[in-house]
């Protein structure tokens, strides 16, 4: 049976990006995961496609579209946008709404890895971050 895992967004971006410090060890995930279920949220793929748009361009954003498209299952957060805030509210603000509704994916579909290198999701009740 597959495990299921979340993806985050520096995740990514960590991939894309071959000066970054998370370079190698993203590569190394990302061939760990191959055969794994992976989800990301729409939040993980704007915040993917604007951030990687801004720092190489519009090919190289859309290629990254289109392979998270082909590869990864993508679940849509907006009927949890209300679970979000009040997640969002429980931490103070200091996770980001998309941070607040990749908890409350991994609750919904019980997914318990979530691969980032956010620290924010450390010591959160259930969740596993792989790093």
């Amino acid at each position: 049976m597959r495990k299921l895992i979340l993806v985050d967004t520096n995740f990514f971006i960590n991939l894309l990006d071959t000066k970054d410090r998370y370079h190698e060890r993203a590569v190394e995930i990302l061939s760990k995961i191959e055969n794994e279920e992976k989800y990301v949220t729409d939040g993980v793929i704007f915040e993917s496609i604007t951030i990687s748009g801004s720092l190489y361009g519009g090919k190289i954003a859309t290629d990254l579209y289109h392979n998270i498209k082909d590869n990864y299952k993508i679940y849509n957060t907006n009927h949890l946008l209300d679970r979000g805030m009040i997640t969002h509210l429980k931490y103070d603000g200091s996770l980001s709404l998309v941070d607040t509704l990749l908890l409350e994916t991994m609750k919904e579909l019980e997914i318990h890895e979530i691969i980032s290198f956010d620290t924010d999701f450390d010591n959160k009740d259930g969740v596993i971050r792989v790093h």
